[in-house]
């Protein structure tokens, strides 16, 4: 499962299946992430989360720096911008985003 096209393709059920299998049954690492296509690095950091008695749950990619207040009101901004028709390029939408980030010391 190393290609990034079969990337996150267990299910949340099935990690908490593992983790549970590992923690309380007693099976192995390796034989939990076999059973559920769960790759064993993935199954092991999420073994310490439950241990450490934060949740489960399947998130991929970074964490997010923004809240969602914050994003939606970067989301307002950019639309108001394009709704009056100012043509924003790439670099534009990118410079409003290190503008907002300064504004609120993120």
């Amino acid at each position: 499962m190393s290609s990034h096209g079969s990337r996150g393709q267990w299910s949340e059920v099935s990690l908490k299946n593992a983790v549970r299998r590992v923690l309380i049954e007693g099976v192995s690492k390796k034989t939990a992430a076999r059973e559920g296509n769960i790759p064993r690095g993935t199954l092991q950091r999420h073994i310490k989360k439950a241990q450490s008695g934060m949740g489960i749950v399947k998130k991929l990619g970074r964490p997010c720096v923004l809240t969602a207040q914050q994003e939606d009101d970067l989301v307002e901004r950019i639309l108001d911008m394009e709704a009056r028709l100012y043509g924003l390029t790439t670099q534009d939408i990118r410079t409003i985003v290190y503008r907002f980030c300064e504004q609120y010391n993120i």
